[in-house]
């Protein structure tokens, strides 16, 4: 349990989300998030992430996201490692 102590304090699945209670995606995209730290665009697929985010214009998530739909989620993805590199963004 010591990369507990290690991840950072930065909350990126900002608290007060719609998730179900004791949600286990909820949890693990909270500690996926903290791993990953602020340079991440989630892509989030039709699914219980949705749900997690919340509606707008408050959402849960704390960077940037894009809502697909579920099929086109690998292609959308794709799109956005592409348009990053062509702007230059390695991290």
């Amino acid at each position: 349990m010591s990369w507990i102590k290690r991840l950072p304090l930065e909350e990126y699945l900002l608290p007060g989300n719609p998730s179900c209670s004791g949600c286990g995606a909820a949890l693990a995209l909270r500690i996926a998030l903290k791993t990953l730290g602020p340079n991440v665009v989630l892509i989030v697929p039709a699914g219980c992430a949705v749900v997690i985010q919340g509606s707008l214009p408050k959402t849960s998530f704390n960077v940037p996201t894009l809502n697909v739909p579920f099929a086109s989620a690998a292609s959308v993805a794709q799109g956005v490692a592409a348009a990053l590199k062509v702007k230059g963004v390695k991290d």
